[in-house]
């Protein structure tokens, strides 16, 4: 590994230790070590392209172990840094112009050394490799292609971050198939340029084999997903009838409810969401007037305030109210009912709204204590 590569890859690993840190000398570190590593890349790639400006090869140390442009980075790691420097530094920016130019460099990373790494893999002798990836070395590829997944994973919002760490369906059956869509591959190619390098098999028998081997296994891989699939839509149909059956009983329950009931429904603020016909006709005010708005529009001023506060108390504690209350219609005209107000609750036991189902009264038999 040449120098500078060593320095791109030391900044690269300090900007993730300091990733997430707030205080702003680190945030200034962190821009300072991604802005040298896009320098240092675009130095060293003119240099290789042949326009000098200055030489930064050997500038702290002079290397002495290669022979051929000791000291500067290849091509190919020239490219890597400074499209990892710059998705370093997309992190830390507010620019819509450089967020959209940039959104894709840690992937053109992750692709080139992945081709490296892929040729080293499948040993593929120098001299037959593309030319810009001869001098990348193995643990150079490793790194970048290291770095630049982990840069794609800390995109909350990128594709890779979902496929990855999502918890439906398609990204689990993703996660199951990765490693046979990477092993598989690589296993029969390798076996096929070993098998061509000592001449036990031609290039079109090469081809054939790795055709024949890999169509079938891909159909009964992907086969096994399709079964996966077919299972779980038939389940998910059966549940939508179960469900569909449920709604329909809720709905012919609910219209039952209506006809023989006078009913309202708030949430857990006490906000009214929805009121019956019957409760309309009681009270004088429309279904208009009465949701978005609270109990105090029928309230008729006879009950003391200790009433309302048992009230609230006990709903508070999840239990069924129920007692005789004096309401005022729109037309200032009285009215009593008897009331049971009844708490709904969610799986967490929480209390996410009532039901208050009431009864008109006459006055001749209202009791002559009116707190429950």
């Amino acid at each position: 590994m040449k120098l500078n590569t060593a320095f791109v890859l030391l900044f690269a690993g300090i900007n993730l230790i300091i990733f997430n840190f707030e205080d702003k000398i680190y945030i200034k570190i962190y821009k300072l070590l991604s802005i040298t590593t896009i320098l240092i890349g675009l130095i060293t790639l003119f240099a290789n392209a042949g326009f000098y400006f200055f030489d930064i090869d050997n500038f702290l140390i002079n290397d002495v172990f290669h022979e051929i442009n000791p000291g500067r980075m290849s091509p190919t790691s020239s490219i890597c840094a400074v499209l990892i420097g710059i998705s370093f530094l997309r992190f830390k920016s507010n620019n819509t112009v450089f967020l959209k130019l940039s959104n894709h460099t840690s992937k053109i990373a992750s692709i080139i050394s992945l081709i490296s790494l892929i040729s080293y893999i499948l040993i593929i002798p120098q001299e037959n490799k593309i030319p810009i990836f001869k001098t990348m070395s193995l643990h150079t590829s490793i790194l970048f292609f290291v770095i630049s997944l982990e840069l794609m994973f800390r995109r909350k919002k990128s594709i890779f971050n979902k496929l990855f760490f999502s918890t439906y369906l398609g990204s689990k059956n993703f996660r199951s198939a990765l490693p046979l869509i990477i092993i598989y591959p690589i296993v029969i190619s390798n076996l096929l340029l070993l098998g061509f390098a000592e001449n036990w098999i031609s290039a079109d028998a090469g081809i054939l084999i790795y055709t024949v081997i890999i169509i079938p296994v891909a159909i009964l891989y992907v086969s096994r997903f399709a079964l996966n699939i077919n299972f779980i839509e038939k389940e998910r149909k059966i549940l939508d009838m179960k469900l569909e059956a449920h709604n329909l009983n809720l709905n012919n329950f609910n219209k039952a409810l209506d006809l023989i009931a006078t009913m309202a429904v708030t949430n857990k603020q006490g906000v009214i969401t929805y009121v019956n016909d019957s409760f309309c006709e009681i009270s004088q005010y429309s279904k208009k007037e009465l949701i978005g708005s609270t109990f105090k529009i029928i309230h008729s001023g006879y009950h003391e305030p200790a009433f309302f506060k048992k009230m609230q108390e006990t709903m508070k504690t999840g239990e069924i109210w129920s007692g005789q209350i004096k309401n005022k219609a729109k037309d200032n005209s009285f009215y009593w009912v008897d009331a049971k107000i009844i708490p709904f609750k969610n799986r967490k036991k929480e209390i996410t709204g009532y039901i208050h189902i009431i009864q008109e009264t006459s006055t001749e038999t209202k009791p002559n204590n009116m707190i429950s």
